[in-house]
């Protein structure tokens, strides 16, 4: 799963002018391979190993400077540094809160109250998908049935724009792989 996730990932990597899209897609696939298949090394190392990868392949430090525009000439060599990694452990959490923290808020039971958390998990998209689960497993009626069909619709039609939007731009991505990037 992990190498299947880490290849998919290096597929949108970004292409440097010096080799063709192709062959630089094969190098770092080859990279992280040949990381994720290393029975030496230990989790945490592979982790870090196929992360020096990904941020050679998706260049974060260009991504960082765009960020900083023009601020960027204004920071040091090690400020630069700092907010390069800042910025890269910044998306990683963003990724992870978005992955896991909207499914697990109302994986057990809705908390009561008015409290912070209770007022997040109300919001949460995820909780009239939960709390269905939840009462279909207890034998229940759906408590929120207008709730539940609006959450399963809104799901549909964004899966669907999604996969128009990769049926409009797919042709877009391969001719320019095709060119080499330009």
């Amino acid at each position: 799963m992990l190498t299947t996730l880490a290849v998919s990932l290096l597929l949108l990597a970004a292409t440097p002018a010096s080799a063709g899209p192709t062959d630089q897609l094969r190098e770092y696939t080859d990279q992280v391979v040949k990381v994720l298949d290393d029975p030496s090394m230990a989790r945490q190392d592979r982790r870090a190993a196929v992360r020096k990868i990904a941020h050679e392949a998706f260049d974060i430090s260009e991504t960082a400077q765009r960020v900083l525009a023009r601020h960027w000439q204004a920071r040091t060599p090690a400020e630069r540094e700092e907010f390069t990694q800042l910025f890269a452990d910044l998306q990683s959490a963003k990724k992870n809160l978005l992955t896991y923290g909207l499914f697990l808020t109302t994986a057990v039971a809705r908390p009561q109250g008015d409290g912070l958390f209770a007022t997040v998990v109300r919001l949460n998209p995820v909780s009239p998908l939960m709390d269905a689960a939840r009462e279909g497993a207890a034998g229940v009626a759906v408590s929120q049935p207008v709730a539940l069909a609006v959450v399963l619709a809104a799901g549909a039609l964004a899966t669907a724009g999604g996969l128009l939007l990769v049926r409009a731009v797919a042709p877009i991505v391969v001719e320019r792989m095709l060119l080499g990037g330009r």
